[in-house]
């Protein structure tokens, strides 16, 4: 929540509670990189109850019964992520074949390092102009942490904040979300890619092997060329 946002809050507590019991007042605060990022959580500390990690392969398999449905029909909310080991093995081939397969629109948006919620916000609203759309978000070999965080509060959310402090959610229309990883070249990189990005590691993903239909399919015809 943005400093003011969150000062007024506070203030609504203290005014309502006082110094009693705040009841059924739920708060969930995460890693903090901004210092008005903890004005909530430092107020009430003395409520803090640490959570310990969950086990990744019970996170997976809870993802994978959430956001996993073979069916790309709009309103499904379907989130699926496309890997490969090298470059040209049909991660995008793949995603037009299953958005053409279901007659959708293919939103293409592009993610980086610098990306942030507001520019995402703007190009999903500007390009998703089809009730019948899937979004492609493609995610560049520099993608960090934020990134897993803005991916994160876009799939599981469903809020993303602008730099105005204004909300928005992107999955209230249910758009189907491909995600497809870059092609690192050696195993050390991918390890380190997804430690950087262990929440979108753990959604369910297709592994894809180069074959020459994805050759096919971008290559021009004879009689094109």
């Amino acid at each position: 929540l943005p400093y003011s946002l969150q000062k007024r809050l506070l203030n609504t507590i203290k005014e309502r509670h006082g110094h009693q019991k705040l009841g059924r007042l739920v708060l969930v605060s995460g890693t903090i990189d901004n210092e008005h990022s903890s004005l909530l959580a430092a107020a009430l500390s003395k409520y803090d109850r640490h959570i310990p990690p969950v086990d990744p392969s019970k996170i997976r398999e809870m993802l994978h019964s959430v956001c996993s449905n073979p069916e790309l029909k709009p309103q499904n909310g379907t989130v699926m992520v496309f890997k490969s080991d090298v470059a040209g093995a049909g991660k995008t081939y793949r995603i037009r074949q299953l958005v053409e397969l279901h007659q959708l629109t293919l939103v293409s948006v592009p993610v980086y390092q610098e990306t942030r919620a507001g520019s995402m916000i703007k190009l999903s609203l500007s390009r998703s102009t089809s009730p019948q759309t899937a979004l492609h978000l493609m995610l560049s070999p520099n993608c960090d942490e934020y990134t897993d965080m803005l991916l994160f509060s876009f799939v599981v959310l469903g809020d993303l904040v602008d730099s105005q402090g204004r909300h928005y959610n992107p999955m209230h229309k249910k758009y189907p979300v491909l995600i497809e990883f870059p092609a690192l070249g050696t195993p050390d990189e991918r390890a380190e890619y997804a430690q950087q990005l262990q929440f979108t590691d753990l959604l369910p993903y297709e592994m894809m092997v180069f074959s020459r239909a994805c050759l096919l399919y971008t290559s021009p015809s004879p009689r094109d060329s």
